[in-house]
């Protein structure tokens, strides 16, 4: 969903706000709430290490970063009928322990879309990868499946950008705080959602009746 698509939610609430400052607002929101949520996530992508690297880099699509590196799994099967062992972070200063060569046990992140391993593989090694995504700067939408659900939400951390600029037509600082709270507390929800799923909540069981 683009951006422009979301505006005239937002302009109902900031009259005389220019369109590309509400555009703006709302990036700057769509952007907050992915890196705080981790709600983009993309499906596991197979990687192959070649022998002796122990560095990958993960590309994006234009209009895309990489948040966070969920996942690293190793792949002792084939791509088409894997079979997964996830190996764990290291700090980039605890990792120094895994130096040398070997199999690959552990990983850490020197920056947000490179990838460093230790120990340095003899022989190329298959794993897979999972992280999130975040819109970049130069991003003009965001994933309808995000928008539809959470656009309230993102609207509201629009409005609070847009209200708590001081000096302006339609700013309104009681108001930007009630939609920094509203914000806030949408981001609290989506994070449980992005981290436990659908199937996150609790159990209740019914007493069978025995008749």
């Amino acid at each position: 969903m683009n951006y422009t698509d979301l505006a005239s939610k937002v302009l109902l609430e900031v009259p005389g706000c220019p369109v590309f400052s509400i555009v703006q607002a709302l990036k700057d929101s769509s952007i907050e709430f992915c890196v705080k949520t981790d709600i983009w996530i993309q499906p596991i992508e197979p990687v192959v290490v070649p022998a002796n690297v122990n560095e990958i880099d993960l590309d994006t699509a234009a209009g895309q970063e990489i948040n966070h590196v969920l996942a690293v799994f190793k792949n002792s099967g084939t791509i088409n009928d894997p079979s997964y062992t996830r190996i764990f972070p290291s700090s980039p200063t605890d990792i120094i322990s895994f130096s040398g060569k070997g199999p690959i046990r552990t990983y850490t992140m020197l920056d947000s879309d490179t990838i460093t391993f230790a120990p340095t593989p003899i022989a190329a090694e298959k794993l897979a990868v999972q992280y999130s995504l975040e819109p970049s700067q130069s991003s003009t939408s965001i994933p309808d499946y995000i928008a539809n659900e959470n656009s309230e939400v993102i609207v509201k951390g629009a409005l609070y950008r847009l209200q708590i600029q001081p000096g302006q037509v339609w700013s309104d600082p009681s108001r930007a705080s009630a939609n920094k709270v509203l914000f806030d507390k949408g981001l609290g929800i989506a994070i449980r959602k992005a981290k436990h799923g659908y199937a996150g909540g609790s159990l209740s069981v019914a007493p069978r009746q025995f008749v």
